[in-house]
């Protein structure tokens, strides 16, 4: 498949996703444009009309995991 004829439905959700899933297993060493952009099979210009830098990409990522582990932690809570 052409990389500049592939849509993709919500890449700004299907970036998170994967981003999530790196941190996960390999920590934050993989969450690169690129590498993040490879993984959803689109061009790294398709990530920076979602996230203006890489750094904006990895704040998403960190803010995902924060929220995730708040949300963990409270359904830990509510079981006690």
């Amino acid at each position: 498949m052409k990389k500049n004829s592939y849509h993709h439905g919500n890449l700004e959700e299907a970036l998170l996703k994967v981003g999530m899933k790196e941190a996960k297993a390999t920590g934050s060493r993989n969450l690169g444009v690129t590498h993040l952009a490879k993984l959803v099979d689109v061009t790294p210009m398709a990530v920076y009309r979602h996230f203006p830098s890489g750094e904006n990409l990895k704040a998403a990522i960190s803010q995902q995991a924060r929220e995730e582990l708040a949300r963990r932690m409270a359904s830990a809570v509510a079981k006690e």
